[in-house]
């Protein structure tokens, strides 16, 4: 079974639609069964989806966890089909919160998901998806994570919160998305993490929050945890590690054949402000080895050398690049290989980050 994972940027990327083709292109080639996708958006002032591009839609009920390290309460998640502007053309919503209470959020017609379906049953290939909106992304986006499937159907979908903030306007809010597929037990998990150092919502009461929720799972079935973590495998006593040291499975690690991993490159929203102090501390770093030092200073200057390091190494930027697209499986189970998509090399570049293809013995 081939799993694939990516940030998609989807509708904030410049010449979104050719990017898009180039995406459908690539999964057509390398037939992914199960991709999670992250930053799946639709403009909140699209049209409402017709009935033809929502083909192979499944709904999804939403799990409320009450606190960590408690029981899970299951509530049903409106889902169905609407009718709007007094046509007959249906449109499928879901249920999102806000301060004020639920709102139904419409699947609409630019949604990501939803058109990377419409193609790929263009294709020829059939393709099962779900899609759920966490939040109000960039003023003008519904955004979410997204399963699609190929080739199979969805059995069993759900989210939940991680994040401490339920505000659906809230740009901080984040869930997870869940699926089983017909014919297997295990699930699959679409997550989209905050940051580690984030002091309204830091990665560890996240990741304490998705573990809570998982651990009946855990023990029933594997359970494969498929996204952007937030959290590049560089970093020492963070978001990785944290996940590690609780027993679960790094594929690229198991991989039996692997490429560099890289999956992001450069500067990107989020890490932006690390990027560009480590940068900095580089220039200086340099700045300071062309100043020659006086033969009594020599000492003063190796110490120079070594702050301006550490200076670096504390802004947490890596100059080759990060891993921090993840896919995590809670069972040692064979990979056969792992290897990085739409990154120029495999694939076109078509988001700020790059893909994660695993091939797993299932």
């Amino acid at each position: 079974m081939k799993l694939l994972t990516l940030n998609t940027h989807s509708l904030l990327e410049k010449n979104y639609l050719q990017k898009l083709d180039q995406f459908v292109d690539t999964i057509i080639k390398e037939q992914p069964d199960i991709l999670s996708l992250q930053e799946v958006n639709q403009s909140i002032t699209a049209p409402l989806a017709g009935k033809a591009l929502l083909r192979g839609w499944h709904p999804c009920q939403f799990q409320e966890l009450s606190s960590v390290g408690t029981s899970v309460s299951v509530h049903g998640e409106t889902h169905g089909y609407s009718t709007a502007d007094g046509d007959n053309v249906p449109s499928a919503s879901v249920c999102r919160e806000t301060q004020e209470g639920q709102v139904s959020i419409p699947i609409r017609e630019d949604n990501h998901a939803a058109q990377v379906a419409s193609r790929l049953w263009q294709a020829g290939i059939p393709c099962s998806w779900t899609w759920v909106p966490a939040k109000i992304g960039y003023d003008k986006y519904d955004e979410g994570l997204a399963f699609l499937c190929l080739n199979r159907k969805i059995h069993t979908a759900e989210s939940l919160f991680i994040s401490n903030c339920r505000d659906y306007g809230n740009w901080k809010t984040r869930k997870a998305l869940g699926i089983q597929v017909e014919g297997l037990s295990h699930w699959f998990y679409a997550v989209h993490m905050g940051w580690w150092q984030d002091e309204e919502e830091p990665f560890a009461q996240q990741w304490l929050r998705l573990q809570s929720a998982l651990q009946h799972k855990k023990q029933e079935s594997a359970v494969w945890l498929m996204g952007d973590f937030n959290s590049p495998s560089e970093f020492r006593a963070q978001g990785y590690d944290c996940i590690q040291n609780a027993g679960w499975l790094d594929t690229y690690c198991l991989a039996e054949k692997k490429d560099g991993g890289i999956t992001v490159e450069g500067c990107i929203d989020g890490w932006r402000p690390v990027q560009e102090t480590a940068s900095q501390n580089r220039q200086e770093l340099q700045e300071e080895q062309q100043k020659p030092a006086p033969p009594e200073k020599q000492n003063t200057q190796e110490i120079k050398e070594a702050q301006g390091l550490q200076k670096v190494k504390e802004c947490k930027e890596i100059p080759d690049g990060m891993r921090m697209d993840h896919i995590w499986c809670s069972r040692n189970i064979q990979i056969k290989n792992s290897q990085v998509l739409f990154n120029g090399k495999n694939g076109g570049i078509v988001s700020d980050h790059y893909g994660v293809l695993v091939e797993a013995v299932i």
